[in-house]
């Protein structure tokens, strides 16, 4: 009996929880550091199969994109910081991380040769990139300076 009370428990809590959300789509969330493949980056960031030449966001907001490796100890050091400035700039600018090793053309594509690779792209499609692990408020700097023009 004790055992079926612990189920039951559990069960409402796990449908309570998964529909506590208001009916959002959790995937849509913004203030994470989205991991992008290959699909995901032509579906939400820039379809450069259809503009090759230019950069032309799929959204409204800048991204700032995490070129990192799993194996890579400044790369490591700078995913807590992209996860702090994501929930920072929440609605302003959107995060992304691309692990290279799984995605070796969006590496080719932005010419990545050494990580960590920051690359900020602005609304206007103009593009920079900071190779390495910096702070956060060297980060923060860098996104004012490049995306808030």
């Amino acid at each position: 009996m004790k055992k079926l009370f612990i189920i039951i428990t559990l069960a409402v809590s796990v449908v309570y929880t998964s529909c506590s959300n208001g009916g959002k789509n959790e995937s849509k969330v913004r203030n994470e550091v989205v991991e992008l493949s290959y699909d995901s980056f032509v579906k939400e960031v820039w379809d450069f199969t259809q503009s090759p030449n230019k950069i032309e966001l799929k959204g409204s907001e800048p991204c700032v994109i995490d070129f990192y490796a799993s194996w890579c100890g400044p790369c490591r050091k700078v995913a807590p910081i992209m996860d702090t400035l994501a929930m920072s700039y929440n609605g302003k600018v959107r995060f992304y991380k691309v692990n290279v090793d799984k995605e070796k053309d969006l590496g080719m594509l932005f010419k990545i040769q050494s990580i960590p690779t920051i690359v900020l792209i602005a609304e206007d499609g103009s593009a920079a990139r900071e190779v390495g692990c910096r702070s956060e408020s060297d980060y923060r700097t860098l996104i004012s300076r490049h995306l808030n023009r």
